[in-house]
């Protein structure tokens, strides 16, 4: 119940937007991630776990802003994003990697603030956004050896919202932009709200989606 009003409140705060609007424009935005599970920690082997640190992935889509006045306006889009995390060790007795590499299409909403500096508009940006899980797959490979020498193999490849994620992803944004003329460069930060794992670990934390995403946008 509390993840359906929040969304219907993202909605609320586009169409306030709409109504107040005083300049509308419309663009396209791109870049990289650097997402991570939040070092949550899978089991692979007896006494070993795999930490899902960062891992490189894509994002895209489309951006609509809203001037409110003359200096504060709200941002939506749609993006298509690739989330998850990695591990990967080369040492003696560890040889594996695990990767998770879920992709979303995200729906961000922000506020933000603008002010010049030079020929530059600088604008921080803070909200909120809700995401929704398409595909991905959480793969594993390699060999741990245990204490009594003895090796176990890791070898998996599992659908990531069948066998370990829930679909639907719900968290804060906050963000710094700078634009000239009618480019945008963009480092935001995200970090889910809600657990990503179905189920609870016995022991240490849940996994939360958390990316740092660097950006290039256009505006038409």
């Amino acid at each position: 119940m509390k993840t359906k009003i929040m969304v219907v409140s993202l909605f609320v705060l586009m169409t306030a937007g709409a109504v107040h609007a005083q300049n509308v424009r419309f663009g396209i935005r791109g870049g990289l991630n650097f997402a991570s599970l939040n070092e949550y920690e899978i089991p692979v082997a007896t006494r070993e776990e795999a930490e899902m640190d960062e891992r490189l992935g894509l994002y895209a889509g489309a951006f609509v802003q809203v001037d409110l006045s003359e200096k504060v306006g709200l941002e939506t889009g749609l993006f298509y994003t690739q989330l998850g995390g990695r591990d990967k060790e080369d040492d003696y007795g560890e040889q594996y990697e695990v990767k998770a590499n879920p992709s979303y299409l995200q729906l961000p909403v922000s506020i933000f603030y603008k002010f010049t500096v030079k020929q530059l508009t600088l604008y921080p940006s803070v909200g909120l956004y809700a995401g929704y899980g398409l595909s991905g797959k959480m793969k594993g490979s390699g060999s741990v050896t245990n204490r009594d020498e003895t090796v176990t193999q890791i070898d998996f490849d599992d659908d990531y919202f069948d066998t370990f994620a829930r679909k639907f992803d719900i968290g804060g944004t906050i963000g710094i932009h700078a634009a000239y003329s009618k480019f945008i460069l963009s480092l935001t930060y995200d970090r889910g709200f809600v657990r990503v794992n179905k189920e609870k670990p016995l022991y240490g934390g849940n996994a939360f989606n958390s990316n740092v995403r660097l950006g290039l946008g256009f505006v038409f």
